[in-house]
């Protein structure tokens, strides 16, 4: 009896829903990690880093052409299509009418962003990052670089074109200390390793490299006037392996190289306990 009673409403049902316009897809959102504090996403376009995208600094600011530069890096085409690196005044002067799009770096950040936070604006026309520190400027960096197709990240895959999608990213850390422990007291990595985490660890703005750099399995640096602690303690690690240690002037490298991508290296050097590395060297 129910089911006679719908029957005949069914040819209404189905008009209805033909009647509906088709609902257009909703457009993909970017996969930002961490999550930003705010972002907004435009559809209507996106903007393309080409071989003469200009990367356009504040006059006289070193610190910035050298962030601006290794952005510069992950956007080159190959060794003789690295966008210019330049000082905006210098630029203006100097440009064209048709000037291409360029990525701007600003110093007019609100100041509630703090020295960690950015403004990352995303249109066809132009990209600008602004911040009110090196650091924001950095990290604004490393969101465009995950805004970038993933071939960006592989040499090797270009020619491929660049672009980003049109939007509005604005950030800053909730948490000042923001870190990873690597423990190469019991499995070493070498440098390139170690730069490589470094890296990632920038990617996903994380600014606290903790390396535990001693314990039982092994004694992982050079120490001046005690080297049995590494010929004899770096020798060895979990598994069997040949075990390693860094020498001064690769230790002061990585500190350097994760200074200039906002890590700190923070080293761990365990006393009085977990010291059968060093009992083993004397």
């Amino acid at each position: 009896m129910a089911r006679s009673l719908l029957l005949p409403r069914l040819p209404l049902v189905l008009a209805a829903l033909l009647a509906v316009p088709a609902l257009a897809p909703a457009m993909a959102q970017p996969a930002l990690l961490p999550a930003p504090l705010e972002a907004t996403w435009d559809a209507s376009g996106t903007f393309t880093v080409t071989p003469e995208t200009p990367l356009l600094v504040p006059d006289g600011d070193l610190d910035a052409l050298r962030i601006a530069g290794m952005l510069a890096d992950l956007l080159a085409f190959g060794a003789d299509t690295r966008p210019r690196v330049v000082e905006a005044r210098a630029y203006a002067r100097t440009t064209r009418l048709n000037a291409p799009p360029a990525i701007v770096f600003t110093d007019d950040a609100p100041d509630s962003l703090g020295t960690e936070g950015y403004v990352l604006t995303i249109t066809p026309a132009q990209v600008t990052l602004a911040a009110n520190a090196l650091a924001g400027w950095f990290y604004a960096t490393q969101t465009l670089r995950q805004l970038l197709p993933a071939a960006a990240e592989y040499a090797a895959a270009f020619p491929v074109p660049l672009t980003v999608p049109a939007g509005r990213v604005v950030d800053r850390p909730r948490f000042g200390w923001r870190g990873m422990m690597l423990d190469v007291a019991r499995h070493f990595f070498g440098p390139d390793e170690v730069r490589r985490l470094i890296d990632l660890m920038a990617l996903h703005k994380l600014n606290r490299l903790h390396l535990h750099l001693s314990d039982d399995q092994g004694w992982r640096v050079e120490i001046p006037g005690w080297p049995r602690l590494t010929e004899i303690g770096g020798s060895t690690e979990v598994g069997g392996g040949p075990g390693g240690f860094y020498t001064l002037e690769e230790y002061a490298a990585l500190v350097q190289y994760a200074a200039e991508r906002y890590v700190t290296v923070v080293p761990e050097i365990d006393l009085p306990g977990h010291t059968n590395a060093a009992l083993a060297s004397y």
